[in-house]
């Protein structure tokens, strides 16, 4: 049996805001002996919104989104699809780059996908962007298909992000604040020689500290050199940053190639995140790139194009100059542009699939809590002989979640567990290490309450063990889920048994995000 459902993906970012629905066809599987699972079979892109600058406004120091604006913006995209909001029946939106760090994008966000319907709702900081855009690129997919390791350099209007992926895992993420947007400008009267001058309309912090370091003021007018300038400065020290250029330094003290001793400071100061690691740089075999700025790399690598004249600042900031200064550095040889680029983002949370959980769930007082939505879940995998595993996963999994809202729930979904992971001895342990990662790290309780997610029909044994253990927390245990990292969760009400009062299950619906490839 199948069925169609409509999906849709909004992507607000430092410079642009676009759209895309796409149409699922999602296929019903009856295996025997266990429930009927739903698929993906196939999807269609069926509205690609035009890019359009992302509505930003200024009140004194603070930056902020502007939401009347925005809303007209989804209005319009809407409306020139042909599609009426309540057709929709999942989506995504993420709010990424500068636009993340607004005053008000948690709430404009949350504000935005309530009114749009059932929707996943992101506030990516640098390090779950980079990761997104790594997923949305097909770069994870190409290199669990390879073998290769790659990294994905996602360039937009206020960040460079960066993704390591080996053999399909993304292993390390990195960002430096610099993009096409790190200053904004008008054309203004031109000099006594009628040379072209420009005003500038808005900097930010990294901008003023690459105009500083070029003895340039954003309070002057700027000539195209000077902006050229700009530009190239800010090339050199992504390429630096990311190893990617030709004849790159071995590095100093950072473990970045650089190629004056003011490098490093700079980039210290500029990046918003740690270093990639030299260990990380040294095994990259392909780059990959993303993003509004890639996106014009790939456009400005094609032949045809390089002998073309255009206005030097044809949207009003460093994109286009900053995109030709990156080509010129490139090692040609490891860099692709055949990827997603500004459309490496999610398409929608189309596959919602409707499992029912184990009739043999643990509740403590989790009533008062159901029904839960948007649940974010991380997946564990089990290693029972490494004492302490589960707060160090956790806790490298909650560092690439660096916008994490503290009243967001999350569930654990511990998987790979083995024969003697699920006797009582492997689920006593199992409780140790949940005990111990509540000791360690309690925000992970949100409001006191914590989903344990299993494939294993363990989940009631489990809740009794940490019934002992963890007397002051709302432990919620369910099994017979099939999730992956990265999926969303819905929590219904319990479903209560005809035949035993005691056997209780919850509907469970898994959301998943959705990417180009």
């Amino acid at each position: 049996m199948s069925e169609s459902i409509l999906s849709v993906g909004i992507d607000i970012g430092t410079t642009t805001t676009h759209m895309v629905l796409s149409r699922l066809s999602i296929d019903t599987i009856s295996i025997f002996n266990r429930l009927p699972e739903n698929s993906i079979a196939a999807r269609e892109i069926v509205y690609q919104s035009p890019i359009t600058f992302t509505p930003i406004v200024y009140e004194g120091e603070n930056r902020l989104i502007d939401f009347e604006k925005i809303s007209l913006v989804l209005e319009d995209f809407y409306k020139q699809a042909k599609i009426d909001k309540n057709e929709i029946e999942s989506g995504a939106l993420i709010v990424t780059g500068d636009s993340a760090r607004t005053d008000n994008a948690q709430k404009v966000a949350q504000a935005l996908a309530q009114a749009a319907g059932n929707f996943v709702v992101e506030t990516a900081g640098p390090k779950l962007e980079g990761i997104l855009a790594a997923r949305g690129s097909g770069a994870v997919e190409e290199s669990y298909r390879t073998g290769k390791t790659i990294c994905n350099v996602d360039i937009g209007g206020g960040t460079s992000n960066l993704a390591f992926i080996e053999k399909g895992r993304i292993v390390e993420t990195a960002c430096l604040n610099l993009g096409g947007r790190l200053i904004q400008v008008e054309e203004c009267q031109p000099d006594l020689f009628n040379t072209e001058q420009f005003k500038t309309v808005h900097c930010n912090r990294s901008g003023r500290i690459l105009l500083q370091s070029l003895g340039l003021s954003a309070s002057a007018p700027l000539s195209k050199t000077d902006l050229s300038k700009l530009a190239s400065k800010a090339a050199a020290l992504i390429a630096e940053y990311c190893r990617i250029g030709t004849g790159i330094g071995t590095g100093i003290g950072t473990g970045i190639g650089v190629k004056s001793e003011e490098e490093p400071s700079l980039l210290e100061s500029l990046s918003e995140t740690d270093v990639p690691s030299l260990a990380w740089l040294e095994k990259v075999d392909e780059y990959w790139f993303t993003g509004g700025v890639g996106t014009l790399m790939k456009s400005q690598d094609r032949p045809d194009t390089k002998s073309e004249k255009s206005s030097a600042v044809p949207f009003g900031d460093l994109g286009q100059m900053l995109a030709r200064a990156l080509l010129d550095l490139l090692d040609r040889k490891r860099a692709r542009f055949d990827a997603a680029g500004i459309y490496a983002t999610v398409i929608g949370a189309g596959l919602h699939t409707m499992q029912v959980s184990g009739s043999t769930i643990g509740i403590q007082s989790s009533q008062s809590i159901l029904p839960l939505r948007n649940i974010r879940i991380l997946k564990i995998s089990a290693e029972p002989n490494n004492k302490g595993y589960l707060t160090a996963q956790v806790t490298k999994q909650l560092n690439f979640l660096d916008q994490l809202d503290d009243s967001e729930p999350l569930a654990l979904y511990i998987n790979d567990l083995g024969r003697d992971d699920i006797s009582y001895r492997g689920i006593k342990n199992l409780a140790a290490e949940i005990s111990n990662l509540l000791e360690r790290l309690p925000k992970v309780a949100v409001k006191n309450a914590l989903v344990i997610v299993l494939k294993e029909d363990i989940a009631m044994s489990l809740s009794q063990i940490l019934k002992g253990m963890l007397r002051d927390k709302i432990i919620l245990t369910i099994d017979g889920i099939d999730a992956q990292n990265g999926d969303f969760m819905d929590l219904g009400k319990t479903l209560g048994s005809a035949i035993d009062p005691n056997c209780l299950s919850i509907g469970v619906v898994i959301k998943t995000l959705l990417f180009y490839k």
